[in-house]
C-alpha cells in the first residue's frame, strides 16, 4: 500500500503522524514492513539474476539476498535457504522434489560448507 493509504487507513484513525511514523518505524526496524521504491518490476529480470546468483550458492558463493521485484531491490535470504531454493529452483515439480529430493541437499549442503572452508 502507499504512504497515504496507509496514513487513511482506518486502522490509525484517531493517531498522530508522528504516532502512525513510529509504528512504521519500528515495523520497518523488525523486519515486518519494506519499503518500495517506484513502479513493480518485471519478474523476469528477478528471476534471471536469481538463476544466477542459487547457481552459485553450491561453490560457496552465498549471498545476503536474493533479487525481489515486489520490493525493487534485494530481499534477505539465509544461506541454508539459498541450498534448498538452489537445489528446487530447476525442478518443475517442486513438491515431489521437497519430499524426494533430500539427498541432494544435503549433499550440497555439504559442499557448500566445504567450500566456504566450514568443514
Amino acid at each position: 500500500m502507499t504512504l497515504a493509504q496507509l496514513f487513511d487507513a482506518p486502522e490509525f484513525t484517531g493517531l498522530t503522524l508522528d504516532e502512525i511514523m513510529n509504528i512504521l518505524r519500528l515495523s520497518i526496524a523488525v523486519g515486518e514492513t519494506s519499503i518500495r521504491y517506484g513502479v513493480l518490476q518485471p519478474r523476469e529480470t528477478a528471476d534471471q539474476l536469481n538463476a544466477v546468483l542459487l547457481s552459485r550458492v553450491e561453490r560457496g558463493e552465498v549471498w545476503n539476498a536474493l533479487a525481489s521485484p515486489r520490493l525493487g531491490g534485494g530481499a534477505d535470504v539465509g544461506a541454508l535457504d539459498q541450498l534448498l531454493l538452489a537445489s528446487l529452483h530447476e525442478k518443475t515439480d517442486r513438491r515431489t522434489a521437497l519430499s524426494k529430493d533430500t539427498d541432494e541437499l544435503i549433499s550440497r549442503v555439504k559442499r557448500s560448507l566445504a567450500a566456504t572452508g566450514l568443514i
